[in-house]
């Protein structure tokens, strides 16, 4: 495949990926508007596919999907046979990657260390583990934390690196007002759930698991942080499924 695309294109495609716009690529690369156009449509001829959706943002197709991922992998194997034959070579290479909350505020920090010390510029993109593999295929990332215990891409690997334990709690208070007979599922269905955001799969998890149902409404709060969705547990606003401590 890489003997048939022409380096320079791929790079001004994964650009416009990056950047998700042909006019900000072109400023990264120090080349016309027009020019990186005329190289992506190259690329597209060359491989005989539409790559980029141009409206009503640019996105990369399927198609572009592959191809972006490609570019990605031939970079890092660049840069791992510069590192091993010019290991004197102090140039930083720009890592971007999905990771999501709890692991960003717990585990993942001397992850970062440890990368940093080996001249990585590292790109923290946030999402819930159940859709980090979206930031991948859109290009926004080259590698993630996810639920998945398998590779789902192409010459991509897939490695445990750990267990997050989330329990169903509440406050004794908001338990004896709301859970006065236990937990049961109308008390449940009819109390406020706390949860991270619109993506957060976790209450729908639990509800399976203990009841043995599928709930699609219920009320709920939202708060995007680790810490403030355990403070709104705490401040009673409703029950929650926060990380326990003991993950690993």
């Amino acid at each position: 495949m890489s003997a048939m695309l022409n380096m320079v294109e791929l790079e001004t495609f994964a650009a416009v990926v990056e950047h998700r716009s042909f006019a900000q690529a072109a400023v990264a690369l120090s080349i016309s508007s027009a020019a990186a156009t005329r190289r992506v449509k190259r690329l597209e001829q060359s491989i005989g596919a539409l790559l980029l959706l141009r409206e009503p943002v640019v996105l990369p197709t399927k198609a572009g999907e592959e191809v972006f991922r490609h570019f990605m992998i031939v970079r890092l194997q660049e840069d791992h046979l510069l590192r091993r034959v010019m290991p004197r070579r102090a140039t930083t290479t720009a890592l971007a990657l999905a990771v999501n909350a709890d692991s960003l505020a717990t585990w993942f920090e001397p992850v970062t260390r440890e990368l940093a010390q080996h001249h990585v510029a590292l790109e923290i993109v946030v999402d819930d583990q159940d859709h980090t593999l979206e930031a991948l295929a859109r290009g926004d990332v080259k590698g993630f934390l996810s639920t998945q215990p398998k590779p789902v891409v192409d010459r991509f690997l897939a490695d445990p690196v750990g267990q997050m334990r989330y329990q169903c709690v509440a406050t004794p208070g908001f338990a004896r007002e709301h859970f006065t007979g236990g937990l049961t599922l109308p008390g449940a269905l009819k109390s406020t759930a706390i949860l991270f955001d619109r993506k957060d799969a976790l209450h729908d998890v639990f509800f399976a698991s203990y009841f043995g149902v599928t709930v699609g409404r219920y009320p709920r709060h939202y708060f995007p942080s680790p810490v403030a969705l355990l403070n709104a547990i705490l401040d009673e606003l409703g029950y929650g499924c926060p990380r326990c401590r003991r993950s690993r």
